[in-house]
């Protein structure tokens, strides 16, 4: 029975918290960049409406809106950095917890205080440039949103000597609410990937965090073991579902941390309880990596396969009840509400780049309608309301 707790405690240990400790990461990496965005696109509004209005001249404008964007972003990746430099700390410790629970005490004490002398994974060395990139191509985005938006209200509708009546004020703002509204429908664009994919600040944000996080935390635990010369893991499902298609090829495989170890080679360990596990090397990690393991939000764990590991979960699941059927009627409702939290999403930065009466007026009901809508449905089910994800700066 030892053992089977022991095993209890394993499924929890890898995938699990891998993944949670990078959804954690990106949550808060996210809080932050959230502002920007806000202000972002406040600051584009209230440059456009400026302009639009006659009250400054369109370089003024800019300026002024440059240099609270500017600020906004030194601002917040001071902020990151910090939880960034958190992050880190956490993930070591969890690995360092993941060794003690993998390996005998006294092998298991060595493996993971090397944890401390591993340098951090290139990707996560490199988020906090990649994030003020993306920042500063947000900013850019705003600014050429304004230079469009500027521009076409001005020509369509030109002052005469100097001067504006109030119709064209009026035509000026309403024109151009349509343009703010459409570029604050997608967020602001902050990057594109190389299948010519736009994702806005936010979605980046969260996306490369939670990437890099997963990363570094696979990086800590495979180079700790391989400096204690342990080479060979095993991959594990957490819960009885089947794989998806990247990673099924790899599940219950053996794979050789350093490549050195060539494919077919026959290897055999013994369990803690003595059991002996028979099985081939299947390839490298970093085959398997490339080939799609460990993708975005995978929760596969990987186990040492060693002499007197804790378990070797060589059927490619870690033992434990199988989840339970999938509740349809539920589900939809949980569609539902992604939909509506996406909507009140988008309708809060409209409400942020309203520069009419009619928009703001427009903004505040479709907010106050998909409020109700949302509450409805949390009241009457058995799903739990997240205000956070209905934000503009939730995870798209």
């Amino acid at each position: 029975m030892a053992l089977r707790g022991n095993q209890q405690q394993q499924r929890k240990a890898h995938g699990d918290s891998r993944e949670d400790l990078a959804i954690a990461a990106g949550a808060a990496v996210t809080g932050i960049i959230a502002v920007v965005e806000v202000v972002f696109l406040s600051a584009l509004a209230a440059a456009v409406a400026a302009v639009a209005s006659g009250r400054m001249l369109r370089h003024a404008a800019s300026r002024q809106m440059r240099a609270a964007m500017t600020a906004m972003l030194d601002s917040a990746m001071t902020r990151i950095g910090t939880v960034l430099r958190g992050v880190a700390r956490g993930t070591r410790s969890d690995v360092e917890r993941i060794i003690l629970e993998d390996l005998p005490p006294g092998l298991g004490a060595r493996a993971a205080a090397s944890v401390l002398g591993v340098p951090a994974a290139a990707g996560w060395r490199n988020l906090h440039l990649a994030l003020r990139q993306a920042g500063a191509g947000a900013a850019e985005a705003a600014d050429r949103a304004f230079t469009g938006i500027t521009g076409e209200v001005t020509g369509r509708f030109p002052s005469r000597h100097g001067m504006l009546r109030s119709k064209d004020v009026i035509a000026r703002l309403q024109a151009a609410q349509q343009m703010l509204d459409d570029f604050a429908d997608g967020g602001v664009t902050a990057f594109t990937d190389t299948r010519g994919r736009d994702w806005d600040l936010v979605s980046y944000a969260e996306m490369v965090t939670r990437t890099a996080a997963s990363r570094l935390h696979l990086n800590f635990y495979l180079s700790a073991m391989s400096q204690q010369g342990y080479d060979l893991v095993v991959v594990y499902a957490l819960t009885g579902m089947p794989p998806c298609a990247k990673c099924a090829p790899w599940v219950g495989k053996v794979l050789s941390i350093s490549g050195n170890v060539q494919r077919g080679t026959r290897i055999a360990a013994f369990t803690a309880d003595r059991v002996s596990h028979q099985a081939q090397v299947a390839g490298s990690v970093a085959e398997a990596m490339a080939d799609g393991l460990f993708h975005p939000s995978c929760r596969h764990g990987l186990t040492i396969f060693t002499n007197g590991a804790k378990f070797l979960p060589l059927s490619g699941t870690a033992p434990g009840e199988p989840p339970p059927p999938r509740d349809e009627r539920l589900y939809k409702r949980e569609q539902q509400l992604r939909a509506l939290e996406r909507a009140m999403r988008t309708a809060r930065r409209h409400a942020e780049v309203a520069v009419t009466p009619a928009a703001k007026g427009r903004a505040s009901r479709q907010i106050t309608e998909l409020n109700r809508q949302i509450r409805h449905l949390t009241n009457t089910s058995e799903l739990p309301r997240r205000p956070l994800r209905e934000q503009p700066h939730s995870v798209r």
